[in-house]
C-alpha cells in the first residue's frame, strides 16, 4: 500500500510541477504581449499623429497652391483676352485652354508667331495640334528671331511652364 501511495504521491507532484511550470510560462507570456501592444500602440499613435501633419500640411499646400494656381490662371486668361480676337479659334483662346498638364511628357514646346516677341509657348500636346492646325490655315509668316538658349519644359502646379537654363 505504501508502494502505491508513493507512486501516487510522485505523479501528483510531477503533475502539480507541470502545473506551476504552465503557469509561470503563461504568466511571462501575458507580460510579453503587455509590452508588445503597448509598443504597437505607441508606434500606431506616432503613425497617427505623421499623417495628420502630412494631411494638414498638404490642405495647406493645396490651399495655397489651388490660390497661386487661381491667381496665374486668371492673369494668364486676362493677357490672352485682352490680345485674343473675339474669335473662338484664334491662337490665345488655343494657348489659354491648354495650359494643363500631369507631367513633363504632357509639355511641348511651340514655336508660333502669335503670342509674343519670345516666339516660344509651353503648352499641352493636344493644344499643340490645335495651334499647328490654326497655323497651317492662316500660313503665317514665321518672323521669330533666332534663339541662342533654348528654353526648358516643366510641369509646374499643373501649368507647362518655360524657363531659361
Amino acid at each position: 500500500m505504501i508502494k502505491w501511495l508513493v507512486i501516487s504521491l510522485v505523479v501528483f507532484l510531477g503533475f502539480f510541477i507541470v502545473l506551476l511550470g504552465l503557469g509561470y510560462l503563461l504568466q511571462e507570456n501575458e507580460k510579453s504581449v503587455t509590452v508588445l501592444k503597448s509598443q504597437l500602440d505607441q508606434q500606431r499613435s506616432l503613425q497617427e499623429k505623421k499623417q495628420q501633419k502630412q494631411a494638414k500640411i498638404q490642405s495647406t499646400l493645396s490651399a495655397h497652391s489651388s490660390d497661386l494656381i487661381v491667381e496665374y490662371q486668371q492673369s494668364s486668361v486676362e493677357l490672352i483676352e485682352k490680345k485674343a480676337d473675339e474669335d473662338v479659334n484664334s491662337a490665345l483662346v488655343i494657348i489659354s485652354k491648354n495650359l494643363t498638364c500631369v507631367s513633363v511628357e504632357q509639355c511641348v514646346l511651340v514655336k508660333t508667331t502669335l503670342v509674343n516677341e519670345s516666339c516660344f509657348v509651353a503648352i499641352n500636346t493636344i493644344g499643340a495640334a490645335k495651334l499647328a492646325k490654326l497655323e497651317d490655315s492662316e500660313n503665317q509668316e514665321n518672323f521669330c528671331p533666332e534663339v541662342i538658349e533654348m528654353p526648358l519644359l516643366s510641369c509646374q502646379k499643373n501649368l507647362c511652364i518655360t524657363t531659361l537654363n
